[in-house]
């Protein structure tokens, strides 16, 4: 299962967005995400939405890939909606609370700090990925405490291959900052993703798989980066979108089919049943009692006449 979070969703233009997921499908992944940055602090009403984009329908085209690796034939591609966050004071950290309602209209929450006090205060929140802008001199690097933090958070650091398709300039720079990168991160941490609105730039997960040689990244961890390690990110968002504090789990589902409600139902009966015995067992008892407690006196009324 191929998964790429970081497609940059178009504004007002569908076909763009419905070519992107064409384009998707195509290459054989089985889920995206469509992706919106957020500058500064902004309310829920003024911030962007990620709508919701119709899969193309009709058979899938594989002639992009080898005939091998056409195993999407018949899938319906899934779509998320993600949020980045560009974090550049300290008031914008306020924006990842919990209690923001913000947070609750995107499936995945990533960050994009400019300094590396805002990252420590950022590892801090319930975040899903941390990113950096890859086409210039990153503003800071990552230290061994910053990365143990995040994995003991779960939380990943996305790399996106779209830098290395820009012009020599850039390529340059990306390649040189994802390999100081590498020096400190751990590939299980490691997330790759496209990063772009242009169909044109997105590439099929063999390709991407090749590209990761550039910052001499193994091919198996390159495989995890787009498969096994994205899926766990989407995993990790939805326990964080359906607990409290990741140890209660609301449960919606309140249907009599379920499990739960037929255990309940089963130990009604039962203490029903049981009640409805011990009640016909005290009835018993109290009608034997009675019985006696009328012979007795009958036996003491009928010795008495005959005293007399």
């Amino acid at each position: 299962m191929f998964v790429d979070l970081n497609v940059v969703q178009c504004d007002k233009d569908t076909v763009k967005n419905q070519t992107l997921m064409q384009r998707l499908q195509q290459l054989g992944y089985d889920s995206f995400a469509f992706n919106k940055y957020i500058r500064g602090r902004v309310k829920r009403e003024t911030a962007p939405k990620i709508a919701k984009i119709d899969s193309p329908q009709g058979p899938v085209d594989h002639s992009l890939l080898r005939p091998q690796c056409s195993t999407t034939n018949g899938r319906k591609l899934q779509q998320l909606s993600r949020a980045t966050f560009i974090i550049e004071q300290q008031d914008d950290v306020h924006m990842l609370n919990a209690s923001n309602p913000l947070l609750r209209d995107y499936d995945i929450i990533a960050v994009q700090p400019t300094t590396e006090k805002l990252l420590q205060q950022c590892l801090q929140f319930d975040i899903d990925i941390v990113t950096l802008a890859l086409n210039e001199r990153l503003p800071f690097y990552l230290k061994v405490p910053q990365v143990n933090v995040m994995k003991s958070k779960n939380i990943k650091f996305e790399i996106c291959y779209s830098y290395l398709l820009e012009p020599c300039s850039i390529r340059q720079t990306a390649i040189a900052n994802i390999s100081s990168l590498m020096k400190t991160l751990k590939p299980e941490l490691i997330v790759i993703s496209s990063g772009t609105q242009d169909p044109t730039k997105l590439k099929s997960p063999y390709d991407v798989m090749h590209m990761a040689f550039f910052w001499d990244m193994m091919e198996h961890h390159a495989r995890h980066a787009i498969a096994e390690i994205p899926c766990q990110t989407i995993r990790n968002a939805r326990s964080r979108h359906n607990t409290f504090k990741g140890a209660v789990e609301v449960v919606q589902d309140s249907s009599k089919s379920s499990w739960q409600f037929k255990a309940l139902e089963n130990r009604k009966g039962t203490m029903a049943q049981d009640e409805e015995t011990n009640s016909c067992a005290v009835a018993k008892k109290k009608r034997s009692l009675e019985n006696i407690n009328t012979e007795e006196k009958e036996q003491t009324t009928s010795q008495k006449k005959i005293k007399q």
